[in-house]
């Protein structure tokens, strides 16, 4: 039963994440740049339609992604999430 409800309250929180400002969700801080790889795994969100655009904060610490909805941001997540991307490495941006 403990697996049902983790199953069940995966997605709320993860919608609740998405909606938070990104003042309060910061990159989480990296040795160094990130990693071309890292960013070539990023450049993958380009295909989902509603992605405006990948790019490097100015800080090289994390990867800033805008969307234009929160399915569409929801969608980026769990793609980046298949590949390994670590969610520290990136910040969601949903634009109007």
């Amino acid at each position: 039963m403990p697996k049902l409800a983790i199953h069940l309250v995966a997605p709320a929180l993860l919608t609740a994440a998405l909606l938070l400002p990104s003042t309060a969700k910061p990159c989480a801080p990296s040795s160094g740049s990130l990693s071309d790889t890292v960013r070539a795994k990023a450049n993958v969100a380009l295909g989902i339609a509603g992605t405006r655009r990948v790019a490097v904060d100015p800080s090289g610490s994390c990867l800033q992604i805008e969307v234009s909805t929160r399915g569409t941001a929801r969608l980026v997540a769990l793609l980046l999430r298949s590949l390994d991307v670590p969610r520290g490495a990136v910040r969601l941006h949903i634009v109007s």
